[in-house]
């Protein structure tokens, strides 16, 4: 017996000391503040780095009309295909922050080798061609923190909700803690009426490898030098592990756009359109190349067919609208510019005021013209058509044309 006694001892302390330790784990999880908490022991408070993380996300939600959103309606991140988070929006504004306490989920994960964010041109019908890349979907995974604490939203987007509406999703690319919050706006639109997607449904189904490459592309694509011929290497092996996967086609239109391969951007483009004819982007896109190439009749057919697909997608009425002036389709043109003219965005485009402007003169309403050629004067003074713009009026002037010139 007093050979086992020290035997007995030692297994008395062990489980002794592991009670203790378990104690005191279970005391400083306790003792650590919840969220909303605050402590004075340094010991306990979050790491400096998670607060550092924080980003946050604010901007509108608004009706077709332009009014706000009452307080019924929601704003949900959706992030390949799960809710991340739900806010209410108050007088139609919302406000969102990620990254602290967890609140993006788990997939939150360093990935520091993704650089800021390049460049990728797209036609702009009010700023020439220019643009950027880096807020389409992809599928890539849940939100990641990169490095300098760049939270990686490719995967997710923004969708406001209320009972009766729906709203079109806006995609996240990259963000930094410091970035500016305000996203924008989203629009809440009568249930049913919109078809078209912003993100492709097909490209969920993408199997890993696939999404393995398309996240390899993006990676190229954000570098400070963007390095476009090794993103197309890469997205051209994800089409071969998914050929249907609709983003990679259509990122792949946009890279070969950057190396000056308009047919083969079009291809790409036409590709992803066929794999997912709800898909918008490849659409726009089309449309776009052919705005630039002057193709009106083939503007004026995509856009319609775009319109279909989402009757609020204002661009695409002005397409719509300049190639149906282009081609002496003044009534169809007139109504098209029209719906930008009564669209919260109209701002935005100005050369509706000038394109209206010509069109009245056309008709002999000159004081009407006018008034819509000096309203685009006032946003656009730099504009090209200025002199143009004062020699017309001018004209009209001396002539007797003009009855009354309004003064702004």
């Amino acid at each position: 017996m007093t050979k086992i006694k020290p035997i007995i001892v030692v297994v008395l302390y062990c489980c002794s000391l592991g009670l203790m330790l378990a104690q005191e784990e279970s005391d400083r999880e306790e003792s650590q503040p919840r969220q909303g908490q605050t402590s004075n022991s340094p010991q306990f408070s979050q790491p400096r780095q998670r607060q550092e993380q924080a980003t946050f996300l604010t901007g509108r939600v608004i009706y077709a009309d332009g009014s706000p959103a009452d307080l019924s309606a929601t704003v949900e991140l959706w992030c390949n295909g799960q809710v991340r988070q739900q806010v209410n929006t108050l007088n139609g504004a919302f406000s969102l922050t990620l990254g602290i306490g967890g609140l993006m989920g788990g997939g939150m994960t360093s990935d520091a080798s993704i650089g800021p964010t390049g460049d990728l041109g797209v036609v702009n019908p009010t700023q020439g061609y220019s643009g950027s890349l880096g807020s389409g979907g992809g599928g890539l995974g849940g939100p990641q923190i990169g490095g300098s604490n760049r939270m990686d939203l490719s995967g997710c987007e923004l969708q406001a909700s209320q009972t009766g509406f729906q709203s079109e999703g806006m995609t996240l690319a990259f963000r930094r803690p410091m970035d500016p919050p305000d996203v924008g706006v989203l629009l809440l639109y009568k249930a049913g009426s919109i078809t078209g997607t912003v993100t492709s449904v097909t490209s969920m189904s993408a199997p890993k490898k696939a999404r393995k490459a398309y996240k390899k592309a993006l990676k190229q694509i954000q570098r400070k030098k963007p390095k476009y011929e090794k993103a197309e290497l890469e997205l051209e092996k994800a089409l071969g592990f998914y050929p249907q996967y609709s983003e990679a086609w259509n990122l792949l239109g946009k890279v070969r756009l950057q190396l000056q391969n308009e047919e083969g951007a079009r291809q790409a483009f036409e590709s992803a359109a066929a794999d997912d004819p709800n898909y918008l982007e490849p659409h726009m896109s089309i449309m776009e190349l052919d705005w630039r190439q002057k193709n009106w009749n083939q503007v004026s057919s995509r856009s319609t067919k775009v319109i279909g697909l989402h009757p609020y997608q204002w661009r695409a009425h002005f397409y719509h609208g300049f190639a149906s002036v282009q081609l002496g389709q003044f009534e169809q043109a007139a109504e098209s510019l029209g719906t930008v003219r009564k669209s919260y965005k109209a701002e935005e485009y100005p050369y509706v005021s000038y394109l209206l402007g010509l069109m009245l003169a056309d008709k002999g309403k000159f004081n009407e013209a006018a008034v819509e050629l000096k309203h685009f004067m006032d946003m656009n003074p730099d504009a090209p058509e200025s002199d143009r713009i004062k020699g017309l009026l001018k004209g009209w002037s001396e002539m007797g044309l003009l009855n009354i010139m309004q003064e702004n």
